[in-house]
């Protein structure tokens, strides 16, 4: 951080990425331009074209690409050690440690940089509300994602409790389920992240606060085969830890077990549903991601042709 009363604090996005190559250049775009200093993201063996994306950032001297062939799923270690880098060797004040589908949003009029600078020196810890989007399974496999996740539950439903083996069938769909906040955090006493990232360990007596201004947006299913894979691999990594609780990524083992197509309806309405939700008033239409997506890919079209090279991602 500079000294002085404008002293504004540096922030650092921490982001554990394998196979994102749909979203992750969209994902970088939006927060490196909103005011987020530096990227830390680690690849856990990409081969989709997403390790290319990072490699790119990295030439711009925006990003620092951790190579992690590890085929367990360490999330929380592995977004503490890149928040304890972020502090150690880059002088970062605050992390924000996202996943490739998440996109913190603040009003417009604001960049998320000042939003989280209004914290420094009054908070350790800032609780972000998140948004689930979502789309008719129809019109997800139609449409591109962006266009097609436009809707979103209002108001959002609680989570279920751990369903892992409970036949039942989830009703309503889990997108139309409240989802737990995450942190942003002042890194100067970090200890480690907890599960998922919605907490985390703060030498002390930290001050906790709940931000009114970020909403993350999550853009959690964006293609039915994407969707198969990433609950495959998160559960079968989940599964061969036995220190690993089972109320632990639940729904992916969960849905890991299941028939493909009863778990795509599980996690997603179908058209009719979702077209007698709209109409009963439980779903509601929301265009801030599509909007800043198609922005961001317009701007990166743009520069890339004044530049005569191609657009990164």
């Amino acid at each position: 951080m500079t000294e002085g009363p404008l002293a504004v604090p540096r922030i650092v996005m921490v982001l554990l990425v394998r196979d994102e190559a749909d979203v992750i250049a969209d994902n970088l775009r939006w927060h490196l331009g909103q005011g987020v200093d530096h990227v830390i993201a680690m690849d856990n063996g990409s081969v989709d074209g997403t390790t290319d994306i990072l490699e790119d950032f990295a030439a711009t001297g925006a990003l620092t690409l951790i190579h992690q062939p590890s085929d367990a799923f360490l999330q929380e270690r592995w977004a503490s050690e890149m928040a304890r880098m972020a502090r150690d060797r880059l002088g970062a004040d605050w992390v924000l440690p996202l996943d490739a589908d998440e996109f913190w949003t603040v009003p417009d009029g604001q960049t998320l940089g000042e939003v989280v600078a209004q914290f420094d020196g009054e908070a350790d810890m800032v609780r972000c509300a998140r948004r689930n989007l979502m789309a008719a399974r129809e019109d997800l496999e139609a449409m591109s994602w962006h266009e097609a996740l436009v809707w979103h539950a209002d108001p959002p439903v609680p989570l279920p409790a751990g369903r892992r083996d409970d036949p039942t069938p989830l009703d309503p769909p889990l997108l139309y389920c409240r989802l737990p906040p995450k942190v942003a955090v002042h890194v100067a006493r970090f200890e480690r992240f907890l599960p998922g990232n919605h907490d985390a360990v703060i030498a002390g007596d930290p001050v906790v606060r709940a931000s009114e201004e970020i909403m993350i947006y999550h853009a959690m299913i964006r293609d039915r085969a994407e969707f198969l894979r990433s609950n495959a691999r998160v559960a079968e990594a989940r599964e061969r830890d036995p220190a690993v609780a089972p109320s632990t990524s639940w729904k992916s083992r969960r849905w890991w077990r299941m028939d493909p197509d009863a778990a795509y309806a599980e996690a997603l309405p179908d058209a009719a549903r979702l077209r007698a939700d709209v109409a009963a008033g439980r779903v509601r239409r929301d265009t801030r991601l599509r909007d800043l997506i198609a922005a961001g890919r317009n701007a990166a079209r743009g520069a890339a042709a004044a530049e005569g090279g191609d657009v990164v991602g």
